[in-house]
């Protein structure tokens, strides 16, 4: 072989072991990608997640929720200037990004005490920080089609079966997300059977990087559904896992119905933990309900979440007339959220309620839901 054909040889092998980095490199999906590097940083390899994080960053430089990761990999590392310099970068092109917002101040947090109270803030942020990353990652996914079926029934003292089946789509936007749906409710008793409309919006205003809300209006021509429906509720997150809660929902049906809320959560790492209060105001007086909700997250999109409360008031809307007939009731639920390709997820659940809808005299109330939400991805 002559040391002409040699040289010729290894340049052609080099274009081409060139030409499959840069094909691989198109072909990465950086939001899937992303997803895996965030579990391998909880996992805390910190080292082979920088390692991937530059390499994704090399071939998306634009990435921010890539580099809102890195920052705060090198600062869950010590490395407070590189963490730092690395969020700076970020703000320079996007100043306004809450998540590289709330990475830089996590990151001075850090560096203002010492390596101890360093390590501590970061156990105490992790769970924070793991939500932040989430919804920064969901946020990529910009439109949402959904699509699901609920049922409540009772046997007592007459039988009656409500369904409800959904059908809408969710936009993410810089500013919250918004939703809008079709409910048609079909409602049973006894061998009759009547079926309504109902229409929906929704909206999660993202008001600041501490304070975000949620906002809902329903309208339905009907007699079983409400006439109207109107929900506003505002969180405030303290830091360190912390969140407080407050709203009010109204209904009219043949009367107006107010009901007021007020929460308190804590995102304990693979967990959350919730309790609120439910303040039911009726012409004989305010009458109250308490509930405690549990969720653990086996991964980013995938949780077991468990229900638990009594009192006068419901912990989901009065979305049927009948519901005015409960007195008080004792409620259990159990729902599973579960994503079954990278665009696909599955939410179930299913609950029982101990009700008393005379005085002194009760029944049994099943209820059951599922729920299909199909990602719609747009090409970088």
């Amino acid at each position: 072989m002559t040391i002409r054909l040699f040289i010729y040889k290894l340049l052609l092998s080099a274009v081409c072991i060139f030409l499959t980095l840069v094909a691989d490199a198109q072909n990465t999906d950086p939001e899937t990608e992303l997803v895996r590097i965030r579990e391998v940083a909880f996992e805390g390899r910190f080292a082979e997640a920088e390692k991937h994080l530059l390499n994704l960053l090399d071939s998306f430089p634009a990435y921010g929720d890539a580099r809102v990761l890195l920052a705060r990999v090198y600062g869950w590392q010590g490395d407070y200037d590189k963490g730092l310099s690395t969020i700076e970068e970020l703000l320079v092109a996007e100043p306004e990004n809450r998540d590289a917002i709330e990475a830089k101040d996590d990151i001075l947090r850090w560096q203002a005490g010492s390596e101890t109270e360093a390590a501590e803030a970061m156990a105490r942020e992790r769970a924070a920080a793991e939500k932040a990353l989430r919804d920064s990652i969901e946020a990529a996914s910009r439109t949402e089609v959904v699509a699901g079926y609920y049922f409540d029934t009772f046997s007592e003292p007459y039988t009656r079966l409500w369904q409800v089946w959904k059908a809408g789509a969710l936009h993410r936007t810089d500013y919250g997300k918004l939703m809008a749906s079709i409910n048609t409710g079909h409602i049973k008793t006894d061998g009759s059977g009547v079926t309504e409309l109902q229409l929906e919006t929704e909206a999660w205003p993202v008001i600041s990087p501490s304070v975000y809300g949620w906002i809902n209006y329903a309208w339905s021509p009907g007699t079983y559904f409400p006439r109207h429906r109107a929900s506003a509720e505002l969180w405030y997150s303290h830091g360190g896992g912390w969140v407080t809660s407050g709203g009010l929902n109204y209904y009219y049906f043949d009367r107006n119905i107010f009901i007021a809320v007020a929460g308190l959560e804590k995102y304990l790492g693979k967990w959350w933990l919730n309790g609120k209060i439910y303040l039911y105001f009726k012409d004989s007086g305010i009458t109250g309900s308490y509930f405690m909700n549990v969720r653990r997250y086996f991964n980013d999109t995938d949780y077991l979440h468990l229900t638990a409360g009594t009192g006068t008031a419901p912990d989901e809307p009065f979305d049927v007339i009948i519901d005015l007939e409960r007195l008080s009731a004792t409620t259990i639920k159990v729902i599973f959220n579960k994503e079954i390709t990278g665009k696909m997820a599955l939410r179930a659940g299913i609950g029982y309620s101990r009700e008393e809808y005379f005085e002194s005299v009760s029944r049994n109330r099943f209820e059951g839901t599922i729920m299909l939400t199909r990602k719609i991805i747009p090409r970088r």
